[in-house]
């Protein structure tokens, strides 16, 4: 399923969210495509002027758990709170969750990375001690 998106409705849209290429021609901020597909991180389909603070809270959760989606000057950028103010209006289609439903799916997203994490720890640890091995028979077969 494609995700479908709509920034007409955000204030001053236009300025906040486009940019122009190289060429000239107008295309999405990264910024704005960011929340765009953040909405699927965050399990929210819009950013309103009812809904923000939860979308802020969200995005600061998921950003500090799992990373930040953008960076800049090749330093890692955290969506800011006027990032997403500034984009209240923006609708996705992306589906909805409770804070319930996304608390459980983020836990769940955690402890997944988590048991990743200590595998290719695991596995690094594995590598370094195989090449270790390797190196020190090389250095046998030398001095013999």
């Amino acid at each position: 399923m494609s995700l479908n998106w709509e920034i007409e409705k955000i204030a001053d849209y236009e300025a906040v969210c486009l940019v122009e290429d190289a060429k000239g021609k107008k295309c999405l901020s990264h910024l704005t495509d960011a929340l765009i597909w953040n909405c699927l991180r965050v399990d929210m389909g819009s950013i309103t002027a009812k809904n923000v603070d939860e979308y802020i809270r969200r995005t600061l959760l998921v950003e500090h758990c799992v990373g930040p989606v953008l960076s800049s000057g090749g330093e890692e950028y955290f969506i800011t709170e006027a990032d997403i103010r500034s984009h209240i209006g923006l609708w996705t289609n992306a589906g909805e969750k409770t804070k319930t439903q996304f608390h459980k799916a983020l836990v769940e997203a955690a402890e997944i990375e988590s048991s990743r994490a200590a595998a290719r720890r695991a596995k690094l640890k594995e590598l370094e001690e195989q090449a270790e091995h390797d190196e020190n028979k090389l250095n046998k077969d030398k001095v013999a």
